[in-house]
């Protein structure tokens, strides 16, 4: 497993910046780069992330990987399987996105450097209410009650540090039956990806998505 090095901050850019500036890391070292406020956070597509400060949990995790493909995917299915583990009962939208009740809780970012990973997360924890243009929802409002971040923090590195063992010898497969467990879309069922209606059919073993006898390693699935 990965030695573990933290870095905290109360405010700053985005902590995919603040990752960024670590680098280059020593070999087995994986960075957990945590804030409490980010005022240029974003996510997928560059779409802005906004969050009041300690409303959110906001972390980047960053190490060395030979197989970067599917590592968003990794880490959404370990945290779902946290989240299962709270009462909750998560969804992942392919490729990482996770839902409750069809409502977007969280989302996650890669970005390769070399041969870095840096994976951004984002996760709705105590919001009272959402105020974005999408659905969204937080754990406080599907729970009804407060939860602590650090905690689901402090979990979520313990658990994905021992995953990352396994898929560093056998990649996203032995993950996979999770992963599908989880999966918001069903075979035979209709999805919308990159504005393009289409019939979702699977996920393969490298973790993309066939639809209409296409196969897609990235996109936006929109309802």
């Amino acid at each position: 497993m990965f030695e573990i090095k933290k870095l905290h901050f109360k405010t700053t850019t985005s902590t995919q910046d603040e990752a960024l500036k670590q680098l280059p890391l020593p070999e087995n070292t994986l960075l957990v780069v945590t804030a409490d406020y980010q005022t240029d956070g974003r996510g997928r597509f560059k779409r802005k992330w906004i969050a009041e400060p300690g409303t959110s949990l906001l972390v980047t995790f960053v190490f060395k990987t030979k197989d970067p493909y599917s590592l968003t995917q990794l880490l959404a299915v370990i945290l779902a399987i946290l989240l299962e583990k709270k009462g909750f009962r998560p969804q992942i939208k392919w490729p990482n996105d996770l839902l409750i009740n069809g409502k977007k809780l969280g989302g996650i970012l890669a970005e390769l450097k070399d041969d870095t990973i840096l994976l951004g997360l984002g996760l709705n924890i105590n919001q009272d209410e959402m105020d974005i243009n999408r659905p969204a929802t937080s754990l406080r409002i599907e729970g009804e009650k407060t939860y602590e971040a650090q905690q689901i923090l402090e979990e979520l590195i313990i658990s994905f540090n021992e995953s990352l063992e396994l898929y560093s010898s056998q990649s996203i497969i032995p993950f996979l039956s999770l992963y599908k467990r989880f999966l918001a879309h069903k075979p035979g069922e209709s999805i919308t990806i990159d504005n393009k209606q289409l019939t979702f059919e699977q996920i393969n073993n490298d973790g993309s998505l066939t639809a209409s006898g296409r196969r897609f390693y990235s996109g936006d699935i929109t309802y």
